[in-house]
């Protein structure tokens, strides 16, 4: 194998943080809130930075003040417009890869984030782009009692809850209503006792999935931070399609 092919060049910005009103916040309040974007810009041809890192002229890499992204609208509307502002940095610095990370902190009252994530690559010889967005809901904090020991069977521990969540087309079915999903988590959930932590997630995944249908694909990933006194926590993580479910409830 050659030297060169294990090269990668990539150029990113971390945090960019900008105000936009994308819908209600925590509050329901319809008014502008802070977003984070991440962007990554994987360069195609290996040793790209190559020129600069001899030159060291700006000139000669991707001028970082140009890579920023204007949003308004929704959620849905943030992702239509990364993904047209993806396809215009693939072209611009002929990069083989953008990731593009949006998060509203301010969105979810119990969680640390709202977001979106995509990824646009371009194959060799192939003029079409491949796309990838997943919605994800960050540290969502959950009280629960779940346990075996006679403890932990009175009183309700702290539960950290990630979900990912693969939706069908934004274009034919619309955007998910995140409001009534993490409603429906959460009062599914806090309501109920677990012996396990797995059994907890699947329940977040089922429920997830049975939300809406536009939900194509769910991830849950949870972390129960009082059941090891030496470890942060354990943690357990479920992927299931929403057809797994709608399955299992025709053969009851």
């Amino acid at each position: 194998m050659k030297q060169d092919s294990q090269a990668r060049d990539i150029v990113s910005i971390k945090s960019l943080s900008v105000s936009a009103n994308i819908g209600p916040d925590c509050w329901g309040r319809s008014r502008a809130q802070p977003l984070l974007l991440d962007i990554g810009i994987g360069l195609l041809k290996p040793l790209s930075l190559d020129k600069v890192g001899s030159s060291d002229d700006v000139n000669d890499t991707v001028n970082y003040g140009t890579s920023d992204i204007e949003i308004s609208g929704n959620l849905y509307g943030v992702a239509t417009l990364t993904l047209i502002h993806s396809r215009s940095i693939a072209g611009r610095y002929n990069a083989q890869e953008v990731r593009i990370h949006v998060e509203a902190p301010k969105a979810i009252l119990l969680a640390d984030g709202l977001g979106m994530s995509q990824v646009t690559r371009t194959q060799p010889h192939v003029k079409q782009l491949e796309q990838e967005v997943w919605w994800f809901v960050k540290d969502l904090t959950l009280g629960v009692i779940i346990g075996v020991n006679p403890p932990e069977c009175l009183a309700k521990q702290r539960v950290i809850v990630n979900i990912e969540i693969v939706q069908q087309s934004v274009a034919k079915f619309g955007g998910l209503d995140w409001a009534n999903l993490i409603s429906d988590v959460t009062k599914a959930l806090e309501a109920s006792e677990y012996l396990t932590l797995e059994k907890f997630v699947m329940e977040v995944v089922r429920v997830a999935c049975l939300s809406s249908e536009k939900v194509d694909v769910a991830t849950a990933r949870a972390q129960n931070t009082s059941a090891i006194s030496f470890a942060h926590s354990p943690s357990v993580e479920i992927t299931r399609f929403r057809k797994h479910f709608i399955a299992a409830q025709g053969n009851i």
